[in-house]
Protein backbone atom coordinates (compact mmCIF):
# COMPACT_ATOMS: atom_id res chain seq x y z
CA UNK A 1 0.00 0.00 0.00
CA UNK A 2 2.99 2.54 1.06
CA UNK A 3 4.20 1.73 -3.05
CA UNK A 4 0.92 2.89 -4.25
CA UNK A 5 0.38 5.91 -2.16
CA UNK A 6 3.97 7.01 -3.21
CA UNK A 7 3.15 6.50 -6.66
CA UNK A 8 -0.03 8.57 -6.54
CA UNK A 9 2.14 11.16 -4.79
CA UNK A 10 4.78 10.88 -7.34
CA UNK A 11 2.44 11.29 -9.57
CA UNK A 12 0.14 14.22 -8.24
CA UNK A 13 4.07 15.99 -8.17
CA UNK A 14 4.73 15.65 -11.53
CA UNK A 15 0.94 16.79 -12.24
CA UNK A 16 1.44 19.78 -10.04
CA UNK A 17 5.01 20.35 -11.88
CA UNK A 18 3.38 20.39 -15.24
CA UNK A 19 0.74 22.91 -14.49
CA UNK A 20 2.97 25.19 -13.11
CA UNK A 21 5.11 24.57 -15.98
CA UNK A 22 2.64 25.60 -18.25
CA UNK A 23 1.59 28.59 -15.77
CA UNK A 24 5.51 29.91 -16.24
CA UNK A 25 5.17 29.94 -20.43
CA UNK A 26 2.29 31.54 -19.48
CA UNK A 27 3.57 34.39 -17.56
CA UNK A 28 6.40 34.95 -19.51
CA UNK A 29 4.35 35.37 -22.76
CA UNK A 30 2.13 37.64 -21.18
CA UNK A 31 5.90 39.84 -19.77
CA UNK A 32 6.48 39.62 -23.41
CA UNK A 33 3.73 40.95 -24.55
CA UNK A 34 3.29 43.79 -21.73
CA UNK A 35 7.18 44.41 -22.56
CA UNK A 36 6.22 45.03 -26.24
CA UNK A 37 3.56 47.00 -25.26
CA UNK A 38 5.71 49.43 -23.15
CA UNK A 39 8.01 49.90 -26.15
CA UNK A 40 5.11 50.39 -28.30
CA UNK A 41 3.67 53.21 -25.74
CA UNK A 42 7.75 54.49 -25.20
CA UNK A 43 7.98 54.91 -29.06
CA UNK A 44 4.69 56.79 -29.49
CA UNK A 45 5.39 59.03 -26.76
CA UNK A 46 8.95 59.92 -28.20
CA UNK A 47 7.16 60.66 -31.36
CA UNK A 48 4.90 62.93 -29.66
CA UNK A 49 7.88 64.89 -27.75
CA UNK A 50 9.66 65.13 -31.01
CA UNK A 51 6.42 66.67 -32.83
CA UNK A 52 5.64 69.20 -29.73
CA UNK A 53 9.44 70.56 -30.09
CA UNK A 54 8.93 70.87 -33.41
CA UNK A 55 5.75 72.45 -33.07
CA UNK A 56 7.56 74.77 -30.40
CA UNK A 57 10.55 75.72 -32.51
CA UNK A 58 8.07 76.84 -35.29
CA UNK A 59 5.71 78.80 -32.72
CA UNK A 60 8.82 80.70 -31.54
CA UNK A 61 10.40 80.92 -35.23
CA UNK A 62 6.30 82.20 -36.09
CA UNK A 63 6.54 84.70 -33.17
CA UNK A 64 9.59 86.25 -33.69
CA UNK A 65 8.64 86.93 -37.34
CA UNK A 66 5.61 88.51 -36.10
CA UNK A 67 7.33 90.55 -33.24
CA UNK A 68 9.87 91.47 -36.22
CA UNK A 69 6.79 92.53 -38.34
CA UNK A 70 5.07 94.26 -35.33
CA UNK A 71 8.34 96.18 -34.67
CA UNK A 72 8.63 97.46 -38.11
CA UNK A 73 4.51 98.12 -38.71
CA UNK A 74 5.14 100.35 -35.28
CA UNK A 75 8.26 101.92 -37.19
CA UNK A 76 6.12 103.02 -39.88
CA UNK A 77 3.22 104.33 -37.74
CA UNK A 78 5.48 106.58 -36.14
CA UNK A 79 6.84 107.59 -39.06
CA UNK A 80 3.34 108.63 -40.40
CA UNK A 81 2.45 110.32 -37.10
CA UNK A 82 5.18 112.29 -37.63
CA UNK A 83 4.71 113.42 -41.11
CA UNK A 84 1.35 114.24 -40.03
CA UNK A 85 2.40 116.33 -37.59
CA UNK A 86 4.85 118.30 -39.25
CA UNK A 87 1.88 118.71 -42.02
CA UNK A 88 -0.93 119.86 -39.29
CA UNK A 89 2.26 122.59 -38.10
CA UNK A 90 2.79 123.85 -41.88
CA UNK A 91 -1.31 124.42 -42.08
CA UNK A 92 -0.91 126.67 -39.02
Amino acid sequence: MRADQHIDEIEALRREKRDLQLHNCELEVQIQDAAHSIEGFSAAIEKLEDGYKTKEETWKRQIADLQQECDGLARTNRQLQDKVAQGDHVKD
